[in-house]
């Protein structure tokens, strides 16, 4: 082989070398591709009051995701989204795209993994939240949650708020008995929905109290609610962190639904956990209430309750709370 021969061959080599060690990297790096993992829907979750007049603030806007995303929350629950969407323009794509538009900031740039539709009656997730999310052709715009909120036992609400809005024209009882039947209607009416939604919905709840109903026990309730969602929001409005305070809601719960989900809700309202949470913190409150879960519920209890995480009512009360 002659001088010339032998440098082309050298050269070539050498080209082949490179190629085969610049390829060894991606397979290195298809090699550790996994299946994605599920996640828990919430490990900490922000009630998001004031937000109509957040939506389309620039300002506003920034301001909310940045303190979410400093306090490492993964979920936001919207309010008064009645006054963002109705029927007639919840699937209009130019209307709705200010809020596709910050749920699609909320998860791709602030941490945010989730994001809940709040309603207080089906009807409302049939004609508007549902319809919205059917318009938008990307998950990262859609509402991951629907959460029902109606206030089934506090007997002042019924009476003033839900009996001729609600249960009179559905021929039920103006009491809180009554008030439970159409609470259940509706999360079956939300569950059909979600569960013939493309997109993955996870319904839910926030309830206070099961005990207050003259027709059924509290663990009747219980199972009722459970059967009917897939997780639940209990709310602890106490002073300070109090496991007590939900011990039978979460006993009957987790004799109805072995591996119930359950996110507990502190209130950073004055008169519960303000002055409690600014003076120590969102972790050390989170910290306190599961070390008493764990010393003071049953077995039966801890086995039976899969808690999701904290939930904190609401964005405003909560803005002066430390993370840690």
């Amino acid at each position: 082989m002659d001088k010339l021969s032998h440098g082309w061959c050298l050269i070539l080599l050498l080209s082949l070398s490179l190629c085969l060690s610049c390829a060894k990297p991606a397979e290195e790096k298809q090699a550790v591709i996994t299946e994605p993992r599920e996640e828990d829907v919430s490990s900490r979750a922000l009630y998001v009051n004031g937000f109509s007049n957040i939506l389309g603030d620039r300002d506003a806007e920034k301001k909310l995701l940045e303190f979410a995303a400093s306090h490492e929350f993964d979920v936001l629950l919207l309010y008064e989204l009645h006054l963002v969407l109705d029927k007639n323009n919840a699937a209009d794509l130019a209307h709705n795209s200010k809020l596709a538009s910050f749920i699609s900031t909320a998860k791709s740039e602030y941490g945010v993994s989730h994001v809940a539709a709040i309603g207080d009656h089906g009807d409302f997730f049939r004609d508007v939240v549902d319809p919205y999310n059917n318009s938008r052709s990307k998950a990262q715009e859609k509402f991951d949650i629907y959460n029902l909120e109606f206030e089934f036992w506090i007997d002042s609400q019924v009476k003033e708020v839900y009996s001729e809005s609600y249960l009179v024209p559905n021929g039920l009882a103006s009491n809180v008995d009554g008030a439970f039947e159409f609470f259940v209607a509706n999360l079956k009416e939300m569950r059909a929905l979600a569960q013939a939604n493309s997109h993955t919905i996870v319904t839910e709840a926030y309830i206070g109290w099961t005990d207050k109903l003259t027709g059924k026990t509290e663990d009747e309730v219980a199972e009722l609610i459970a059967q009917n969602l897939d997780q639940l929001r209990v709310h602890a409005y106490r002073s300070k962190p109090d496991y007590a305070y939900t011990a039978s809601r979460l006993a009957a719960l987790a004799k109805a639904k072995p591996g119930m989900e359950v996110s507990v809700i502190f209130s950073g309202e004055e008169e519960f956990m303000q002055n409690w949470l600014e003076s120590n913190s969102m972790e050390a409150a989170e910290s306190e209430f599961s070390d008493q879960l764990q010393g003071a519920a049953t077995e039966e209890v801890k086995d039976g309750i899969d808690l999701l995480g904290f939930t904190y009512y609401n964005y405003s009360h909560n803005i002066d709370v430390p993370i840690r």
